[in-house]
C-alpha cells in the first residue's frame, strides 16, 4: 500500500468529502499535489514536484527515485512516472542514473513494482577491449526473460535467458551468440516435466560452436562455470514405482578441450529393483548400453594402434556394446556389543567391441565380500574386503575413474566409480571417525592389502599405494579453522597426497591458505600442486580482496585476483582486476600432443579482465557476495 506523506492530498479529500458536499464527483478522480514523495516500499521512494490522481493512477512528473534515509549521492531521475493503484506498480519513462547530480547512464522506460530489481550496464575490459552489456527483463507469473545486448572484444553480440516454472516443470534456457568471423554461439537448455505420477522427462543440452566464446568472454555472460571442460548432452526419461527405477538416456557431451579419456557418448536402458527380505536388502540392476566415441576418427583409430606413443593409459575405441548386471545384498546384524555390517556383491560385464574390422567378445565377472564390525561405545570400525581377481586392464574404459581417495573411500566395496572396473583388492582395515566440539576427523588404514593392478597403466597405480594411512582432519579453534586432509604411504615413507588450509574469519578480515597436492580421481587424471592465497580486509568504507593460485611444478602465476569495493551511503562500486590462464581451446585436427598436453586444464595464454559493478542498494541487484569471488575467481 502506498503512502502519500504530503498534507495537501489529506486536506483535499477530507475537503471534498465533508465541507464541500457539492463537489463535483469528477473531481474526486482529478486531485493535484504540488512537491512531496511516495513510499512505494519500506525503503524506496519517489520525490515529485507535481502529482495529479485520475482514473486509478498517480501521474508524477519531474521524479527522483532514491532508496536511502537521508540525501543519497545516487538517485533515478525523469521527467515523468505513473503508479497504477490497482497494481501497484511503478512505471517511470525515460530514465537516468545520476551519481553526485552528474548523469551517468541511461536505463530508458523501467516497470517496478515494490520487490522488482532494476538491472543496470555491466561494464569491463579484456585485454584492453572495452565491455559493456545491459539487460532487458520481462515478467510473467510463471516465467521470466531477460534479453542482454553485448558489446565485447570489439565485437556485438546478445544473450537470452528464460525460465519457466509451474507445478510440474521448470525450463531455463541460455544463450550467447558473437557477431565475430566465427559467427561463435553456445546455448544451454534444462528442463525437467511430470508427463504424469512417476513418469519424468529430463533435458541438459548444451552446443557450442566458434572457440572465441571459450577463449574469452562467453561463459561469464552464460553464468557456467568456465573450466568445465565439457557441455552436457543429456536426454533422460525415468519411471519411478514402490520398488524399481527404470531409465532410458541419451548422454553426450561437447567437448571444449583435445581428446581426452572419456569421449563417449553413452545411450542406455537401466532397470533397478529394491527387495527386503529376513532383514536382507537386495539392490538389483541391469543395464544395457551403447558407447560411440565422437572424437575424430582417424584420431582414434591411431591412438588405437599406438597407445603408449600418445601417452594414454589404455586403449580408446569406437564402439563398443556393454551389458552389466549387478547384484548388492546388506544387512546389519545387532551383535551383544557390537554392530555388524555384512555386504556381498556380485557384477557381471560384457563387452562386443566393434573396432574398424574388428570385433570382438570380452566378458568379466567378480564377486566381492565386506564385513565391518563396530564396537558399542567406540567410534572404531574393524573390517575385511575380499574380492575375486581379475586381469581386467585390457578391458575397456568407458566411464569409469578411481575414486578420490579418501578414508571413507578406502572401505568403500569398489574403489572405482563406474562399471568397468571392479574391486580386485582384498584387505583387512581399521577406520575412526568422531565428532566433538568442533572436530570432524577421520582415518583409515590398511593392516593387510593386497591389489591386482599390475598391468594397468602407471596413472591407475598411483591410487594405490602401498601401506597407506588415509586422513581427514577439520577443527575449529575460535576465529581459525584447520583442514588436513591425504594420504601418507608407510612404504614410501611420504605424502601421495596433502590437502592443507588455515582460514581465519573476523569482524572485519579473512585470511586463507592453502596447499594442494593429490591426483584428478575423476579426469583427466592430473596431478595438482599449488598454493592458495585468499584475502579480505574490510576498511570504514571500502573493502580490498585477493585470490591467488600459484602452480609449484609451473612456476607461475595461473590466477590472480585483486578488487576493491566501496561503499557509500546507498551505492556500492566494486572494481576488480583479473588474471587467469583459461583452459585450452584447440582444434581436434592438432595431433602433436602428448596426452599430459591434451588434458592440461591451464593454458599458456594469459587473459587479462578488468571489471566495473555498481549497486544501487535496495533497487538494483545485489553483486555477488565477495566470498564467492574468494572461492570461484570473478567469472565463475
Amino acid at each position: 500500500m502506498y503512502k502519500i506523506k504530503n498534507l495537501i492530498y489529506l486536506l483535499m479529500i477530507q475537503s471534498c468529502s465533508f465541507v464541500y458536499s457539492d463537489c463535483p464527483s469528477d473531481d474526486h478522480d482529478k486531485l493535484k499535489i504540488s512537491e512531496g514523495y511516495i513510499e512505494i516500499s519500506e525503503s524506496r521512494k519517489i520525490f515529485f514536484s507535481d502529482a495529479k490522481i485520475t482514473d486509478n493512477k498517480v501521474l508524477l512528473k519531474d521524479i527522483k527515485l532514491s532508496t536511502c534515509e537521508n540525501n543519497s549521492i545516487w538517485k533515478i531521475r525523469s521527467s515523468s512516472a505513473v503508479i497504477n493503484d490497482k497494481t501497484n506498480d511503478v512505471e517511470i519513462d525515460n530514465s537516468v542514473v545520476e551519481i553526485f547530480e552528474v548523469p551517468i547512464f541511461w536505463i530508458g522506460d523501467i516497470k517496478l513494482d515494490d520487490k522488482d530489481t532494476l538491472n543496470i550496464p555491466n561494464l569491463g575490459i579484456t585485454d584492453s577491449n572495452f565491455d559493456i552489456s545491459y539487460k532487458y527483463r520481462f515478467k510473467t507469473d510463471r516465467s521470466i526473460t531477460t534479453f542482454e545486448p553485448i558489446y565485447t572484444n570489439g565485437t556485438l553480440g546478445a544473450s537470452i535467458s528464460y525460465a519457466f516454472q509451474n507445478k510440474k516443470s521448470h525450463l531455463t534456457f541460455n544463450t550467447f551468440a558473437l557477431n565475430d568471423d566465427r559467427n561463435s554461439w553456445i546455448y544451454r537448455l534444462k528442463s525437467n516435466y511430470e508427463i504424469n505420477d512417476g513418469l519424468n522427462f529430463h533435458v541438459d543440452f548444451s552446443d557450442v560452436s566458434g572457440s572465441s566464446l571459450i577463449q574469452n568472454y562467453g561463459y561469464k555472460f552464460l553464468q557456467t562455470n568456465r573450466r568445465a571442460l565439457d557441455l552436457n548432452k543429456k536426454i533422460e526419461l525415468t519411471y519411478l514405482t514402490t520398488n524399481r527405477i527404470f531409465t532410458l538416456s541419451n548422454h553426450g557431451f561437447e567437448s571444449l578441450g583435445l581428446l581426452r579419456p572419456i569421449n563417449h557418448e553413452k545411450t542406455f536402458f537401466k532397470y533397478e529393483a529394491f527387495y527386503n527380505f529376513f532383514g536382507w536388502k537386495l539392490k538389483r540392476s541391469s543395464e544395457y548400453s551403447k558407447f560411440e566415441n565422437r572424437q575424430n576418427a582417424p584420431i582414434v583409430q591411431e591412438m588405437s594402434m599406438d597407445n603408449m606413443r600418445m601417452g594414454f593409459p589404455y586403449k580408446v575405441f569406437k564402439n563398443v556394446d556393454r551389458t552389466s548386471r549387478d547384484l548388492e545384498l546388506t544387512k546389519d546384524i545387532l551383535l551383544s556389543k557390537a554392530l555388524l555390517k555384512t555386504s556381498l556383491a556380485a557384477y557381471w560385464s560384457e563387452y562386443k567391441i566393434k573396432d574398424a574390422q574388428i570385433i570382438e567378445n570380452q566378458n568379466s565377472s567378480n564377486f566381492v565380500i565386506q564385513q565391518i564390525l563396530s564396537p558399542n561405545n567406540t567410534k572404531l570400525k574393524i573390517g575385511y574386503l575380499w574380492s575375486t581377481f581379475n586381469d581386467e586392464s585390457n578391458y575397456p574404459i568407458l566411464d569409469s575413474y578411481p575414486k578420490m581417495p579418501s578414508p571413507e573411500s578406502n572401505i568403500s566395496l569398489n574403489s572405482w566409480l563406474g562399471r568397468d572396473r571392479s574391486g580386485n583388492q582384498r584387505k583387512v582395515f581399521l577406520y575412526y571417525s568422531n565428532m566433538y566440539k568442533g572436530l570432524n576427523a577421520s582415518f583409515s588404514t590398511n593392516l593387510y592389502e593386497e591389489y591386482n593392478f599390475e598391468n594397468e597403466s602407471m596413472i591407475f597405480k598411483k591410487f594405490y599405494a602401498k601401506k597407506p594411512v588415509f586422513f581427514n582432519f577439520n577443527k575449529d579453534f575460535g576465529n581459525i579453522n584447520i583442514r588436513v586432509k591425504g594420504n601418507y604411504s608407510l612404504e614410501k615413507e611420504k605424502f601421495m597426497s596433502n590437502i592443507f588450509g588455515i582460514d581465519y574469519v573476523g569482524d572485519s578480515s579473512s585470511l586463507s591458505i592453502e596447499k594442494n597436492k593429490f591426483m584428478m580421481a575423476s579426469y583427466p587424471l592430473m596431478g595438482i600442486n599449488n598454493y592458495f592465497l585468499k584475502f579480505r580486509k574490510n576498511f570504514d568504507n571500502f573493502v580490498l580482496f585477493s585470490r591467488t593460485q600459484y602452480s609449484f611444478e609451473d612456476k607461475t602465476l595461473n590466477e590472480n585476483v585483486i578488487g576493491t569495493e566501496w561503499s557509500y551511503d546507498c551505492l556500492k562500486f566494486r572494481l576488480s582486476f583479473e588474471r587467469a590462464r583459461f583452459f585450452p581451446y584447440v582444434p581436434l585436427e592438432s595431433t602433436g600432443f602428448s596426452y599430459i598436453d591434451q588434458i592440461n586444464l591451464t593454458n599458456t595464454v594469459v587473459k587479462n579482465n578488468l571489471s566495473f559493478e555498481f549497486e544501487l542498494i535496495g533497487l538494483t541487484k545485489g553483486l555477488k557476495p565477495l566470498k564467492n569471488i574468494l572461492q570461484n575467481g570473478i567469472y565463475n
